[in-house]
């Protein structure tokens, strides 16, 4: 539907005809630029104004009838005339139709004032267009009014007007009959008009009353809309029968055009209706006081309201629950960034949606929105996918790091059951302590390895729809150690952690902790390959103002000046085959995100260095 408005409002002001939207009491709701070209008002001197205003005061009654005519959608051709700002009035042949859906009148006009001025021939072909006006009838009807009294005046007994337009290819022209009489069959006509289809100029034949024909092109803005046939006039067609048609042939042109742009443009709305309403996502439309007036179908079924329910403000409310005053406020705004919203569905069961807003001219405008539930599904199964690929890569370390206290465990075990089988009294003492030491140390590897199991249990489990709760950072930073610690001393990789004062933020720990290990995951990979002296990570923290700063820096060979702005995104990796996704940094991007921080490349540091920013304390604490 946006597309639609844009589409149409950037064609009419272009036009060099009038365009206008009328409200039902009779109040223009927008003009096009052409009001200050023709009568010199600007359109904001126009909006705003009953139309009975700029009328002739003997048009008006006539006017109004034609506007409240009761058989919408067509509305005919009808003729009248406007004061010009300078106080002197111009006649507008006239052309629209009712848009329910917007509650509004579209209509169109030609100034038509030099024609009517130019011979009596034209001033009958408005009298039709008055008698039209009037009676309501159909474009065909119109054009067969034209007919009857176009004849006489040009002293002959047979005709017809067609119109012409392309083929579906848009490599042909083809006619369409708008009016005839008894004397032509459809077969005739197609026959008597390819001579102009063909040159683009009138085609005159004989010189008697029994044989003779003209056919004459009726051009509108250079293009050729239409043709007029007539035939058995007694002094035969030649080119003075053109000079003294000509006014009648110009007017009919303009009908004929105006008639065109009528079909054009129901055309054009039709399409992007059919566009909007099978579109698989939310369109709404919606007024200067954020009042949602229509929502195209996909919304619709995704809520369950019906087209009545939508302008109910009680409605629209429900469905938005808690998120009513900010999508109230997001839609005054007209802000074009992407905001999320929990709408409620159909089945009663909430989901996740995105908007953004198409600010229209008139004050209006459109919002267009997009179910994220899938997306977001997909996005925290690629989140886990990641996560989990990231501890595969530290599993050796952390298998080694369990094997060690187990087999510390072991031998302790034995030993203190070879003290208790000891029988030597005078070594009871010395047995005791033996054994008290080893349970000790049994005890203290147990620990070691019940840290290590939480470790692996909270980095696995999924955390997306976890409240953001006060963590202190060295306890992140400990539990990540946990199980990459052993990985980093066994490929004799130093590990310097500088984290400065205690440090308390809001976050989801879980998710932080991932994406430390993505990038202590990237650091081990970019120095294994190095000298052994120069193998050294660094991880260091520091408060700055309201944010906490979280560095991961590695003395590995570095990124490729080339790639710097490609290495967050999707996909993209520095890394051999088969040895990384390129998901690792991007969902670690997108998860420092939704923290309100940032994650950034420092592309400035001599060494390379990745760095994390985040909010000490987050206003938003739901999920």
């Amino acid at each position: 539907m946006a597309d639609a408005e844009l589409s149409l409002r950037d064609y009419f002001d272009r036009s060099l005809d009038l365009y206008c939207e009328v409200q039902p009491t009779g109040v223009f709701h927008f003009v096009n630029q052409a009001w200050a070209t023709i009568l010199g008002y600007e359109p904001s001197e126009i909006v705003g104004r009953n139309f009975e205003e700029f009328l002739h005061p003997a048009d008006r009654k006539s006017s109004r009838e034609a506007f409240e005519d009761p058989d919408p959608p067509t509305k005919g051709f009808y003729r009248n005339r406007y004061r010009h700002k300078s106080g002197k009035y111009l006649t507008f042949l006239w052309s629209g139709y009712v848009d329910n859906q917007r509650h509004l009148t579209i209509a169109h006009a030609r100034d038509v004032t030099d024609d009517m001025r130019k011979a009596s021939l034209l001033s009958q072909v408005a009298a039709i267009q008055d008698v039209y006006m009037h009676l309501g009838t159909s474009h065909r009807g119109l054009f067969e009014k034209i007919l009857v009294e176009l004849l006489p005046a040009l002293e002959s007994t047979d005709g017809f007007i067609v119109d012409v337009y392309n083929d579906e290819q848009g490599r042909a022209r083809r006619v369409n009959v708008l009016s005839k009489t008894p004397g032509f069959t459809d077969e005739e006509i197609h026959k008597k008009t390819e001579g102009v289809l063909k040159t683009g100029e009138a085609q005159m034949f004989g010189s008697s009353e029994q044989d003779s024909f003209c056919a004459i092109p009726l051009y509108d803005m250079g293009e050729l809309v239409g043709i007029i046939g007539v035939s058995n006039r007694h002094d035969g067609f030649d080119t003075a029968f053109l000079n003294h048609a000509k006014p009648a042939i110009e007017a009919i042109a303009s009908i004929v055009g105006l008639y065109h742009a009528s079909i054009r443009e129901t055309a054009l709305r039709e399409r992007f209706v059919v566009i909007a309403e099978n579109l698989p996502m939310m369109l709404t439309e919606y007024g200067p006081d954020g009042r949602v007036t229509w929502a195209n179908r996909y919304f619709r079924e995704k809520v369950g309201l019906s087209e009545k329910d939508i302008s109910s403000g009680d409605k629209m409310r429900d469905i938005l629950g808690s998120d009513a005053e900010r999508a109230h406020e997001f839609m005054l705004s007209g802000r074009t960034d992407w905001e999320d919203f929990t709408l409620l569905g159909k089945s009663g069961d909430s989901f996740q949606s995105t908007w953004t807003n198409v600010r229209l001219k008139d004050g209006r405008a459109i919002g267009i929105g997009q179910d994220t539930t899938e997306r977001r599904n997909a996005e925290s199964k690629m989140i886990q996918s990641s996560k989990m690929a990231s501890l595969g890569e530290m599993s050796a370390g952390v298998s080694h790091e369990i094997n060690n206290p187990l087999a510390i465990i072991q031998g302790c075990a034995f030993r203190a059951i070879h003290h208790l089988s000891e029988q030597n009294p005078e070594n009871v003492l010395a047995q005791r302590e033996e054994v008290e030491s080893d349970l000790n140390r049994i005890i203290q590897n147990c620990d070691r390895i019940a840290r290590i199991v939480r470790g692996l249990r909270a980095f696995s489990r999924s955390v997306d729809h976890e409240p953001f709760m006060p963590t202190s950072l060295s306890s992140v930073v400990d539990d990540v150690l946990n199980l990459a610690f052993e990985r980093f001393i066994n490929h004799k990789i130093k590990m310097h952690i500088d984290l400065g004062e205690p440090i308390t933020l809001d976050c989801r720990p879980v998710q932080i902790g991932q994406v430390l290990m993505n990038l202590m995951n990237n650091a081990y990979d970019a120095v294994s390959e190095c000298e052994e002296s120069q193998r050294n990570v660094w991880i260091r923290a520091v408060r700055v103002g309201s944010n906490v700063e979280i560095s991961v820096e590695d003395s590995g060979p570095g990124i490729p000046a080339a790639v710097h702005n490609r290495i967050l995104d999707p996909f993209f990796t520095t890394k051999g085959i088969g040895k990384g996704t390129g998901l690792g940094l991007s969902i670690s991007k997108g998860i420092v995100e939704s923290h309100s921080g940032r994650l950034w490349f420092d592309s400035s540091a001599k060494r390379t260095r990745f760095v994390i920013e985040l909010p000490l304390r987050q206003d938003d604490q739901s999920p």
